[in-house]
């Protein structure tokens, strides 16, 4: 199994150049899945968002079409009603394979002024013999989150995001502590920079590890791609050497049923 992510820029507001850019290195890649930043075809205009929302559809037909033989995972805006999400697409050439709502905003930026929080439960998908799971940018501060998609069959997390290079140590590490103690592969991928306007913020970062916190790839702040080749063997390698994740569920509890 093999995994990329694709770390470009992200031009605010730019549809046809982010598509354009990101549609360009998709299709040079053979791996099995490859990972997008968050809101990578749009990034955060709030007050124009909903707008944005509605070429989604759209988004997902052209990463349909160039999704032979791989998985995109892609966040993007969603719209239902009146209510705006920050939605993870998992596209295939057949269509969406899953897809989840991000469940904690980050207030610091107004998100939960302009999105609405979900309240479905943690998305797993299983592609090639793997189990995924999806979170979203600032839900890697939320270690919650990552058990009990591990308690749900989890070996492989991915996690699209735009997190500030001021922040990369924070970013680094705990994607990482998320690796190691769920005993799974993390793979977490940023844009380069976003560009607002006359600012541009610094990003970059993507990076993977795998069950034993090994980095796998580390991008800097430069527009890149970076691939990992996942061994689903040391997944069970590392639980049966260490079996912290099994020996946790004699004490922790999910909707208040026993694990």
């Amino acid at each position: 199994m093999k995994v990329t992510c694709i770390q470009n820029i992200i031009y605010t507001g730019d549809i046809r150049s982010n598509t354009s850019n990101f549609i360009n290195r998709i299709v040079s890649c053979n791996e099995d899945v490859v990972v997008l930043p968050e809101m990578w075809f749009c990034g955060f205009d709030y007050q124009n968002m909903k707008r944005y929302a509605q070429e989604t559809n759209g988004i997902i037909d052209i990463l349909k079409s160039n999704g032979k033989g791989k998985i995109i995972v892609s966040s993007m805006p969603e719209i239902e009603g009146n209510d705006l999400y920050n939605t993870v697409y998992v596209v295939g050439e057949n269509g969406i394979l899953a897809k989840y709502r991000k469940q904690f905003l980050f207030s610091p930026q107004r998100e939960d002024e302009y999105f609405k929080a979900s309240d479905n439960d943690i998305t797993v998908f299983e592609y090639k013999g793997f189990k995924f799971a999806v979170a979203t940018c600032y839900e890697i501060r939320f270690p919650e989150i990552f058990r009990i998609g591990a308690y749900k069959g989890a070996e492989v997390f991915l996690v699209p995001a735009i997190w500030p290079a001021a922040k990369s140590s924070h970013w680094l590490t705990l994607l990482k502590a998320r690796a190691i103690e769920n005993q799974a592969f993390v793979v977490g991928c940023s844009s380069s920079s976003v560009v607002r306007r006359e600012k541009v913020l610094k990003c970059g970062y993507s990076a993977a590890y795998d069950p034993w916190g090994e980095q796998l790839f580390s991008l800097g702040e430069e527009s890149s791609m970076a691939s990992a080749e996942l061994d689903i063997s040391k997944i069970s390698a590392v639980r049966e050497q260490i079996p912290s994740l099994n020996d946790a569920k004699k004490c922790f509890y999910i909707n208040k049923k026993p694990l």
